[in-house]
């Protein structure tokens, strides 16, 4: 962050929905705390009104306004940008992403990478071919109260040995199916599931950082939920069709178990339980969103000695960092966590090198996600992560691939 830094990433934002509007308070944080690493040059979506909104929010705090797209090759080949902060459904992705990599942009990515191994893939492959950086914009990891969780048990080893955890979530949902920004969420061809790759794609890439490889998977799902119509970009009016339940297994190759179980539709009281147990003590998830694990932050439990609250936690990772540790993690001091996941895919393209999670580091989050769908697809059968990350087990995401034209044979007859 010096004064000998590169000029300036400019960047597009591409999508401007719901999900946009976090990333553009991320541009917003880091401009307020006096980063001027990069800026926002143009704004792209088909819904014209939606990219003038965002550009204007823009250009409040930037003090220039982002040239307005509704078409991304137009806009990737217009020159204005060096850069592309994508926030699309996740079908779109690996079309949106491969567009941009194509016309020379390098891609910041909204998790999951793409919608199937094969999807990301393609976008990992198509970012090699053109030389560029692809980063996964996952912000979880990236929150002080993660980033300490994660400090606890791989770093200072404060519950010893993980052995076992169990999280547990079950509330009703009211979701309004006629508010676009949750209808794509309850159809398999859009989002690729329902919550357990939508907001597990958080979870899963927080169980892997903190307790790394994943050896096998178990996994039930269900639908309680009657099927409901609703009208969805491509695909016009089709009935909702995902998961509202599941319980799964997953095994660690370090040996650790984790039980994970989720429910929206099932009466009864609310439960959000979130705790992992190692040899020497426990950390338990405050977060209250346990999709997004320790988000709100942590506790560690050790017997015969007091226990170390958030607060206290949080402290003692700080504590811990080396200053050039504390600038890279937390960059200008900022702690949203989006405005962090920002600034580090900016300063990767700026300075030639890989970002925190690029597209390697979201292809093996997302197919923990993954692996559950093939095993409930095979009845719950245990699945092997490394052969659902290899394409050897894909059922489930067969006819994903095929609608969408990633099946090499039919995409070849269908003129891809």
């Amino acid at each position: 962050m010096s004064d000998t830094s590169p000029s300036p990433l400019r960047l597009a934002l591409v999508g401007c929905g719901w999900i946009s509007e976090a990333h553009v308070n991320g541009y917003q944080d880091l401009h307020a705390a006096s980063c001027r690493d990069f800026t926002v040059t143009a704004v792209c979506d088909l819904n014209a009104d939606a990219a003038c909104t965002r550009a204007g929010q823009i250009a409040a705090f930037q003090g220039s306004a982002p040239k307005i797209f509704t078409d991304l090759e137009t806009c990737a080949k217009s020159g204005v940008a060096d850069a592309a902060d994508i926030c699309l459904p996740h079908a779109f992705h690996h079309q949106s992403a491969i567009t941009a990599l194509d016309n020379g942009l390098h891609v910041l990515l909204e998790k999951p990478l793409g919608i199937t191994v094969r999807a990301s893939r393609a976008i990992i492959a198509a970012a090699e071919r053109a030389g560029r950086i692809i980063a996964t914009a996952e912000n979880t990891r990236r929150s002080p109260g993660s980033r300490a969780a994660v400090w606890a048990v791989r770093d200072a080893k404060l519950i010893g040995e993980p052995v076992s955890g169990n999280v547990i979530i079950n509330h009703l949902s009211n979701v309004d199916l006629n508010d676009p920004k949750w209808a794509w969420r309850h159809v398999k061809l859009i989002n690729g599931g329902g919550p357990l790759i939508d907001g597990g794609a958080h979870f899963a890439d927080m169980a892997m950082q903190l307790f790394g490889d994943v050896s096998e998977v178990s996994c039930t799902t269900r639908t309680f939920a009657p099927p409901t119509l609703v009208d969805i970009p491509r695909l016009g009016k089709v009935p909702t069709d995902t998961e509202d339940w599941w319980h799964a297994v997953i095994r660690f190759t370090s040996g650790m178990h984790l039980t994970w179980s989720y429910s929206n539709r099932l009466p009864g009281e609310d439960v959000k339980s979130g705790i992992f147990r190692g040899r020497d003590g426990a950390i338990v998830d405050r977060s209250g969103w346990l999709m997004h694990p320790f988000e709100g932050g942590g506790s560690v439990q050790r017997p015969g000695k007091e226990a170390m609250n958030s607060e206290e936690l949080q402290q003692k990772y700080q504590a811990s960092l080396a200053q050039a540790d504390r600038d890279r993690l937390f960059p200008y001091s900022v702690t949203n966590s989006f405005a962090i996941e920002i600034w580090d895919f900016v300063d990767a393209v700026r300075n030639n090198r890989k970002p925190e999670m690029d597209g390697r580091d979201g292809l093996r989050s997302k197919t923990l996600c993954l692996a559950c769908y093939e095993s409930a697809q095979l009845g719950g059968q245990a699945v092997k992560f490394a052969d659902v990350l290899a394409g050897r087990i894909d059922a489930y995401q067969r006819p994903i691939d095929r609608h969408w034209g990633l099946l090499p044979a039919e995409a070849k007859s269908a003129g891809a």
